[in-house]
């Protein structure tokens, strides 16, 4: 990698769930800054994103979890008010 460039990487929320994606950015005094909430692991591999199934990064490797179709599937299913992040949102 060259001075400054950056390296598109995708992110995951507080459980582990994809929220987007963001930069990790090199330079040579300090290497690639990293953070601990992303990954250049993509979610869907080199398919198009499933949108019927939610991403989850278990710490080695994404994985594919179906959305719920049928209000049944939701029983039990509990997500903070207070959280803001894509899935608790679509939850």
């Amino acid at each position: 990698m060259q001075d400054n460039e950056l390296l598109t990487v995708f992110t995951f929320d507080e459980d582990g769930y994809f929220a987007g994606l963001s930069a990790w950015q090199f330079t040579e005094a300090d290497g690639l800054l990293k953070t601990n909430d992303a990954t250049t692991v993509c979610p869907w591999g080199a398919d198009a994103p499933d949108h019927a199934s939610w991403y989850r990064w278990d710490a080695a490797k994404w994985v594919k979890e179906p959305k719920p179709t049928r209000p049944e599937d939701l029983v039990g299913v509990a997500v903070s008010m207070g959280k803001n992040t894509p899935h608790a949102v679509e939850v």
